[in-house]
Order: structure tokens, then C-alpha cells, then sequence
């Protein structure tokens, strides 16, 4: 079941989120292909978000309680940030230089 999706600033891809914690890339072109597939999350993930300044960093959050920063071009996660919430990352944005999270509870 996908729980999420997310587009880049450019426009020419689309990711997708599911609750076993993958995501994929998919082309916004007519072929609408599979381009890639990034793991590393431990459970589901429910929020992802573009940096317009970057567009091929993409930032996720997860049911594992992590954000995860992710650079496209390599597919490779930078970064995982463990959050201090008494529950897991549903919502992410970023805003300028910062990334604001929103734990399942709305808090």
C-alpha cells in the first residue's frame, strides 16, 4: 500500500512510499518506469519532501522514528536523523535552511 508521494521541483520524477518502509522513483514521462529503489527505512514512510534549492536531495520520514536524507543522483542516504518525538514522523517540510517535522500525534 503506498502512503505517500512526493514530486521534484523539476518535475521529471515522482517518488512513492510504502509501509514496508521502500521507496521508488518513478519517470513523470510517458514510460512511467520503475528508475529506482531506495531502502534503508525500517518501517513505513509517510512523509517525503523536495529541497527546491537541491532537487535531487529528497528528505523522508518514517513510523521508524528517523528522517533520512537522501541524494538523488547517487541513491544514496547522507544522512539519518533520530527524532526525540514520543511518536514517529508524519508530516516534513523545509523551510529555508531548516527541516520541520510533525510527529504522528500533531504535536
Amino acid at each position: 500500500v503506498h502512503r505517500g508521494w512526493a514530486h521534484n521541483a523539476m518535475g521529471d520524477a515522482v517518488v512513492t512510499a510504502c509501509c514496508d518502509g521502500i521507496m521508488r522513483i518513478w519517470g513523470a514521462d510517458e514510460s512511467r518506469k520503475c528508475l529506482a529503489v531506495l531502502e534503508g527505512h525500517t518501517n513505513a514512510v509517510f512523509a517525503m519532501c523536495f529541497s527546491e534549492e537541491h532537487p535531487e536531495e529528497l528528505l523522508s520520514g518514517s513510523r521508524d522514528w528517523t528522517i533520512r536524507q537522501w541524494d538523488l543522483s547517487t541513491l544514496q542516504c547522507l544522512r539519518v536523523i533520530e527524532t526525540d518525538a514520543l511518536f514517529p514522523v508524519y508530516a516534513l517540510a523545509r523551510i529555508g535552511g531548516f527541516v520541520v517535522s510533525a510527529p504522528e500525534d500533531g504535536s
